[in-house]
């Protein structure tokens, strides 16, 4: 699967509201404008290409044309608190997208979804209950 060339950038920004975009996850719901989402991933996770396209495009999809911070976990140090996630892992103001508390080992892994790895559709979903709380 490619990525487009707008995801591969290391940081595409921090913030939902950095575009000034106040699009919305669904028809009745609007996404807070400062609401942050972050992609944790590190090279060479075979499913980290996989889950941000899912990511994307459930974004475009939902018509939340809004940006993503990407960050590397290989690049980051073992007392950072989102080092207890594994690859790929979504975040949403700072929280597990799919509700997976943070190890307290805090080492570079691999995520394992016991569902397998989230579609398009599952992301949509989570996005749109996390817009409503």
């Amino acid at each position: 699967m490619t990525i487009p060339a707008a995801f591969k950038s290391t940081f595409i920004a921090a913030t939902l509201g950095a575009s000034g975009c106040a699009h919305t996850m669904s028809p009745s719901q609007p996404m807070k404008t400062s609401t942050q989402i972050q992609f944790l991933y590190f090279d060479g996770c075979p499913n980290a290409s996989i889950l941000e396209a899912s990511l994307a495009e459930a974004l475009t999809r939902s018509g939340a044309d809004h940006p993503y911070q990407r960050i590397d976990l290989s690049s980051g140090s073992t007392d950072e608190p989102i080092m207890g996630f594994g690859s790929p892992t979504i975040l949403v103001d700072g929280k597990d997208l799919f509700d997976s508390p943070a190890s307290v080992a805090g080492h570079l892994s691999c995520r394992i979804y016991p569902d397998g790895l989230p579609d398009t559709e599952t992301i949509s979903l989570k996005l749109a209950s996390k817009a409503r709380e």
